[in-house]
């Protein structure tokens, strides 16, 4: 599996867009590989509904990691990373919903 992705490129490349919406930039941390977004892109309707997938993914990769308190001042809390994205995800998903051009036939003389 990949990772990749390029600022020059965003102006040409579905996967790259994604990547910036869903804050999956740095190539030290990344949350999915290129398949899983290309995927994501194949299978749902337009752009907005693949990144709300990819948001879905990642918050439940987030979801299965416990919280962890290290000591009395550190807290690494998953479960609240998961819930950004989750509400990411149904932004997205509005998003989606909202850019199909709406029809209705039947209705001309």
């Amino acid at each position: 599996m990949t990772w990749t992705y390029s600022v020059s490129d965003l102006a040409t490349s579905e996967k790259d867009q994604i990547r910036l919406e869903v804050a999956d930039t740095d190539v030290n941390n990344p949350l999915l590989q290129d398949e899983e977004i290309l995927q994501f892109i194949s299978v749902e309707r337009n752009f907005w509904g693949a990144a709300s997938r990819c948001c879905e993914q990642i918050a439940r990769q987030f979801l299965r990691k416990a919280d962890v308190k290290l000591g009395r001042a550190m807290t690494i809390t998953y479960s609240k990373m998961a819930a950004q994205y989750e509400q990411m995800a149904v932004a997205f998903r509005r998003k989606a919903l909202g850019t199909d051009v709406p029809y209705a036939g039947g209705i001309s003389i």
